[in-house]
């Protein structure tokens, strides 16, 4: 049977019923179905304050150069963070319980914490439209699948180049090696590298950080729920700005802060469950080492361990 496009035809989906809206990635974690879909708080359609996991999980499109068929391709869902402002449908228009992700916006997105009954709570998505860098503050990618990773990353910043180089700072200047002196070889090359070492022990300090989140005995400012992927937190300043926390049984890691959370979360680490946790609940940093402080480059995402 053929259709005669002249004709208006109501038989199709599509026709009519195309309703687009804009919203903001709540949890982009689908961990269990493994579909790449996303949990989208729409923008004028959903309680500001509804809970991820009460929110519809929303397919996202791909691009015609991912097959995304038998197991072929990326993930649908794999360049979205939680807080990344996107664009989409409803595919089931008027019911409106299967969303589809069309694209994101480059973006700066900030949660807003105001009270339910402000005008702000309610018309303002949060967001701040100035083109910013996908970066920490330590000035790497913010990619919660590195939380755990030591090894550190050179960094494009102009200050690390001008620096000097160091274990916290590997993108500085290289100083020159100490070479053997013929002439009273052993003292002589001894007193240079002991120099070297208190030079480089003084780079250390000089582009790292010290923090000790522990000592100021944080905790959860505002209930967390299961799905929830902004950790708010008092003495949010405390923290380094990669890192993982413990909440009761559950750990969490983070590849970045605002001025109240710690964003970017991966929930439910090392074979931990997430789980929902209330406000005043304390909250651990753990340390990656042994060491009494630990000292994060500022330009690096490295722990530099003083013992070894």
């Amino acid at each position: 049977m053929s259709i005669n496009p002249t004709l208006q035809n109501s038989a199709f989906l599509g026709n009519n019923d195309f309703t687009w809206w804009l919203g903001t990635v709540e949890n982009p974690d689908d961990r269990d179905a493994k579909l790449g879909r996303v949990r989208v708080k729409i923008l004028g359609f959903h309680d500001p304050f509804e809970k991820p996991e009460n929110l519809p999980w929303a397919l996202v499109l791909q691009p015609t150069t991912n097959a995304a068929v038998s197991g072929i391709g990326n993930a649908a869902n794999a360049g979205l963070k939680a807080g990344s402002f996107v664009m989409g449908f409803f595919l089931d228009y008027p019911d409106c319980q299967q969303p589809v992700v069309m694209g994101s916006f480059y973006s700066q997105i900030r949660p807003i914490f105001a009270k339910p009954d402000t005008l702000a709570a309610a018309n303002n998505p949060g967001i701040v439209n100035t083109v910013t860098y996908n970066k920490s503050q330590t000035g790497q990618p913010q990619d919660s699948e590195r939380t755990n990773d030591a090894g550190g990353l050179a960094s494009d910043s102009v200050a690390a180049a001008f620096l000097p180089a160091s274990p916290s700072n590997p993108s500085g200047n290289i100083g020159a090696t100490s070479i053997a002196d013929g002439k009273d070889g052993p003292v002589n090359t001894l007193v240079e590298d002991i120099k070297r070492c208190i030079e480089g022990l003084g780079n250390i300090f000089k582009t790292g950080v010290v923090y000790n989140p522990n000592a100021t005995n944080p905790k959860l400012t505002r209930d967390l729920s299961i799905e929830e992927n902004y950790i708010t937190i008092s003495s949010v300043d405390a923290f380094p700005p990669i890192g993982v926390i413990q909440i009761g049984n559950e750990k969490i890691g983070y590849n970045g802060k605002n001025e109240n959370s710690l964003v970017n979360v991966k929930r439910g680490l090392q074979g931990t469950k997430s789980s929902a946790h209330s406000s005043g609940a304390s909250v651990r940093y753990i340390k990656k080492t042994d060491t009494p402080i630990e000292i994060y480059g500022k330009f690096t995402n490295k722990i530099v361990d003083l013992i070894s």
